[in-house]
């Protein structure tokens, strides 16, 4: 072995404590690179390989009614691969086991090769549909899972105004819904009060009336079209204008795949900024690590030189440190990310439903991950090794001057400097005399405590959203949708059901919505003049009163059309008169969650030809009768949807903020690893560098804890600077966050409360206590005895 290999390993493993933190900090940032990059791939290829094998559709056309003549004039438009009709509609299932109605999409689907159809059913369990039986049903997998349902089972669904028995033939996934929520408005699954059902298309087209016509058609585009969808969509919405276009949707706007989408770009900006700061700081530790390393070698380096040695060779034997490390940190970052990753997509499993995962190697993901530990690692090794190599053999040969004393700036303010004691002047003057070391501290505290604040902001943020959401926009407890628009005798007859205190109407109707180029297509919800269910609110929680004429715009819709209160934008219903009116922007509200717009429901009624129509109605249950009023809703002929504002909101508390909650604490335990780290190896730094004095405390009959004490003043001069620091950093970190993330179906508000600062403080502070801990520990098994000998 050469002498200076056998340096090297002799000197690293002298210095394996202090190694170690750094290898450690380096694990983190590389096992999180790997982590998260490999659920990515993991997820964008089971996405892509879904999506071919069972013909995932590039657009979905809405309509209240069009013959099957119509959906072949679509077919043959250029750019069009393939079209099908299906026969969609919402209904009201009745499962026995549970009192509450619960809302199902019906789809229609062919007897045979309903896995080869766009939008393929994917059968898990059963046999799909049979010959000879027409009331059958493949059931979406994840309700049947949620319900402990089987092939073989029965289940009852209010279908064209009657109850009707089904037996449940199989349960299957579709690409359609991978990610199964509603549409927009929802953003989390709720398999337990939504799923999915396949009946027989000649089945379906019969019992709802849709003998030769349809009221969904969904396509495919030939490679090389899909950037002129958008076009494509508005040239069929034309052509099937007189049926009654509800909505055009491409992929890229689809529910489930935007959704799907938006994580896995999501994962690809976490996978670059969290480990580029974990690394960053391990290449800030290791910089004082080998400054130091360097500075105590300075003789050795000359002798080195002066024997003959070339500052190559020199200068590769101190980057062999970083090498060292960054092997060992990123070897075991590797293996940690790979297992880690494993744990993520099971954590996706509860939201993403694909036939399989297609877990795989990357081995490419390996070696990027062993290139970027290695190079910031070496990073960090490089600057104090070239510092000594400047000197020529004969000046690397002396010793290193002693540095120069001297008062620090503060020692010129006599009263202020007095005031603060011995152990605080021996702990400024620590600081102040090695600025790159304190540097280092700060701003590895900083980061540190920017993760911890973003994170708490986060999880802050969510529960703000849900609280506005379902505590001050929404206030009913439960909403009756309705097939068809009726009149206010609806609402009279829904006040008299079991258990309604009160009963609010609302309408919603499907419209084009027009700001010169600016243009969007949704449903806007009308509501009467006193509505006290439905409450629009501003960012401060101070509701907004529907004016009677003119619309009320959540911010994003108000973003994407342009549009500013009195701006008058051009409003077209789909149906009924269908006629354009200049409507004037009244209010724009704060919304988190789809993009909200609000009318008068006289208002609105009005322009599509209507008194005062109703199509949902909004109730105030009696919790003591709600019982009652679930079997009764079951009975109603009309009802198509059935929603139980708690359930939603429990929904979203239990599964997705609680899965949050899991992924940030272990955010949390990174950031501690940073600040942990880089304090307890600075810490041990200042130990070796300050042996003798450490010594001559002792002698002079200070207890170790006295000693400590001074580093713990060090410690928290350090930490205090950083985690002030660490404020605006993590609050920007959330504000690039929130604007990553902020699309047309979720918004993530930012937020900032006093206790996540607290906690912040609080958190970052036990991570320095136990590094303090640590400190005391080698203060305390110092050889005093040894290290306060004179050594010539």
């Amino acid at each position: 072995m050469r002498v200076l290999t056998r340096k090297l390993w002799r000197e690293i493993f002298n210095s394996a404590g202090v190694l170690a933190t750094v290898v450690v900090i380096i694990m983190v940032g590389t096992s999180s690179f790997i982590c998260v990059k490999s659920a990515q791939r993991i997820l964008e290829t089971s996405q892509e390989a879904y999506y071919r094998d069972y013909r995932f559709a590039d657009f979905w056309v809405n309509v209240k009614k069009a013959p099957l003549s119509a959906v072949k004039r679509v077919a043959d438009l250029p750019g069009v691969a393939a079209v099908e009709s299906r026969v969609v509609f919402d209904v009201i299932l009745d499962l026995p086991h549970v009192v509450e109605p619960i809302t199902g999409r019906l789809i229609s689907a062919p007897t045979r090769g309903f896995d080869e159809t766009i939008n393929g059913i994917s059968l898990v369990r059963g046999s799909g549909f049979s010959d000879d039986r027409n009331e059958e049903v493949i059931l979406g997998e994840g309700f049947a899972q949620e319900h402990d349902l089987h092939p073989g089972d029965r289940i009852n669904l209010i279908l064209n105004r009657k109850r009707e028995s089904f037996i449940i033939a199989g349960t299957a996934l579709s690409p359609e819904y991978v990610y199964m929520v509603r549409g927009e408005g929802d953003f989390t699954p709720d398999a337990e009060h939504f799923g999915i059902l396949y009946v027989k298309e000649a089945y379906a087209r019969k019992a709802l009336d849709f003998d030769g016509a349809c009221n969904e058609i969904v396509g495919r585009l030939v490679p090389g079209a899909q950037a002129d969808v958008d076009l494509l969509l508005d040239r069929i919405d034309r052509m099937l204008q007189p049926f009654g276009v509800l909505s055009t949707t491409p992929r890229s706007r689809q529910a489930s795949h935007r959704f799907l989408s938006d994580e896995i770009r999501g994962l690809g900006i976490t996978a670059t900024v969290m480990p580029t700061i974990f690394l960053a700081v391990a290449a800030l530790v290791l910089n004082i690590l080998m400054t130091r390393l360097a500075e105590r070698q300075r003789t050795t380096m000359g002798t080195l030189k002066a024997l003959g040695y070339s500052n190559r060779q020199v200068i590769t034997h101190f980057l062999g440190f970083g090498v060292v490390v960054g092997i060992v940190g990123g070897l075991t970052g590797i293996g940690l990310g790979i297992s880690m990753s494993y744990g993520l997509i099971s954590l996706y499993a509860d939201f993403f439903k694909f036939p399989q995962f297609l877990f795989t190697t990357y081995a490419d993901l390996w070696i990027v991950g062993m290139i970027i530990s290695v190079v910031f690692s070496v990073a960090g090794t490089i600057k104090g090794t070239l510092a000594v190599l400047r000197l020529t053999p004969a000046e690397a040969m002396r010793p290193k001057p002693p540095a120069r004393g001297g008062a620090v700036f503060l020692e010129k303010y006599p009263a202020l400097w007095r005031s603060m004691g011995f152990r605080s002047h021996i702990a400024l003057r620590s600081l102040l005399r090695n600025p790159t070391r304190t540097l280092s501290g700060i701003l590895s505290t900083a980061l540190a405590g920017s993760i911890i604040l973003s994170t708490l902001m986060m999880y802050d943020s969510m529960w703000y959203l849900v609280d506005f959401q379902f505590e001050h926009v929404l206030r009913s407890d439960a909403t009756i949708g309705m097939r068809d628009e009726r009149s206010r005798l609806a609402l009279y007859e829904t006040q008299r059901l079991p258990g309604v205190d009160y009963a609010e109407p609302t309408l919603g109707v499907v419209c084009d919505i027009r700001n010169g180029r600016n243009a969007r297509r949704l449903a806007v919800l009308a509501l009467e003049e006193n509505h006290r269910l439905t409450n629009p609110c501003q960012r401060d929680l101070s509701p907004i009163a529907i004016p009677p004429q003119g619309l009320v715009l959540a911010s994003k819709l108000a973003n994407i059309l342009d549009a500013d209160v009195g701006d008058r934008l051009e409003l077209t219903p789909v149906r009924g008169r269908r006629r354009t009116v200049q409507v004037p922007v009244a209010s724009i509200v704060e919304g988190f969650l789809g993009l909200d717009c609000y009318a008068d429901l006289t208002y609105l009624s009005r322009m599509v030809g209507e008194a005062a129509a109703v199509n949902s109605v909004q109730l105030s249950v009696n919790p003591v009768r709600a019982d009652a009023l679930f079997r009764t809703v079951k009975t109603l002929p009309n009802a198509q949807g059935f929603s139980v504002r708690a359930n939603t909101k429990g929904n979203i508390e239990s599964t997705f903020i609680e899965t949050m909650g899991i992924s940030l604490g272990m955010m949390v335990i990174f950031a501690g690893v940073i600040a942990f780290g880089s304090m307890i190896n600075l810490s041990l730094i200042e130990i070796t560098d300050r042996q003798r004095d450490i010594a001559t405390f002792r002698v002079l009959g200070y207890h170790p804890s006295q000693v400590a004490a001074i580093f713990f003043r060090q410690n928290m001069i350090v930490f205090t600077l950083g985690l002030i620091l660490s404020f605006p950093l993590g609050y920007g970190m959330v504000v690039g966050m929130a604007q990553a993330y902020d699309t047309e179906l979720f918004r993530m508000p930012v937020v900032v409360n006093l206790p996540v600062i607290v906690w912040t403080g609080l958190l970052a502070f036990g991570f320095v206590l136990l590094a303090q801990w640590v400190v005391y520990r080698q203060i305390a098994k110092l050889d005093w005895l040894e290290a306060v000998q004179a050594k010539e």
